[in-house]
Order: structure tokens, then sequence, then C-alpha cells
């Protein structure tokens, strides 16, 4: 699909990007800025942890490999919080091992391989998560 063609669908959305590499987490959030999204691009899930604090995001977009608190345990305590246990979760990584693939699906997260993920691709994806989540 060609980029902007979700604008409408995005508009108001709020997306949290929680990604310690600025260059990666900035492309994504430049590309759901163009789509008219509302991100907050974190580098922590610690930094995660306080604005959930005072918002609940429509869609995360995940790291797992994060400094300090990693990606699977901020996904499991995330899941576990009512507020946030329906959110979906867009997981991104570097990792291709199947046994983290299978640990984020048990959390209940997708999985991506940033090397195979254009921005236009992360886009459509969390298009289609969230329009599932609308028909369930």
């Amino acid at each position: 699909m060609s980029e902007n063609t979700h604008v409408d669908f995005f508009k108001d959305k709020k997306v949290l990007i929680v990604e310690d590499d600025a260059f990666l987490g900035g492309i994504v959030a430049e590309s759901l800025h163009k789509n008219k999204a509302t991100v907050n691009l974190v580098t922590s899930a610690e930094n995660a942890i306080e604005y959930l604090k005072s918002t609940v995001p429509d869609i995360v977009v995940l790291d797992i490999f994060l400094p300090g608190m990693n990606g699977f345990t901020f996904l499991e305590d995330f899941r576990k919080n009512p507020l946030t246990a329906k959110v979906p979760v867009l997981v991104l990584s570097n990792s291709g091992q199947a046994e983290d693939r299978e640990r984020v699906k048990n959390l209940g997260a997708d999985f991506m391989a940033k090397a195979l993920v254009t921005p236009n691709e992360a886009i459509d994806h969390l298009y289609q998560m969230l329009v599932k989540r609308q028909i369930h």
C-alpha cells in the first residue's frame, strides 16, 4: 500500500512506540505522524510504564531487546493490567529466534523482524491489528 493510505483511520489514534534505537523508532514514528496518529516514542520499558500512568494507547509497537526491563517482561506486565490487557501490541525485533516468536505470541503480541519490514508495511500491519480488535 502507498504512504498515507490510512490517514483517516489513524487520525487521533494514540500509538506508543517502545524502541531504544532512536533511528528505527523515528522511522516508524514519522510514518505514523504522516498518517495523523498521535505518537509517543520512548526508549525504555520504564519510560513506557511512566507514560501508561496517564494514557492508555490504542496500540503499542514494542522492541523486545531494551535496556533495563526487556520487552518480554514489559509485555507480560502490560497484559496483566486490566486497562491495557486488550491493547494490540506489535513486536518489532531483529531476533529471528523461534522461541522469541513463540514467547511473544504466547504473551498476546504479533511479531515481525525489522530487517523485513518497511515503515509502510508496519503501518498496514498496525491498521489490520486495530481493525481486527474493532470487529471482535
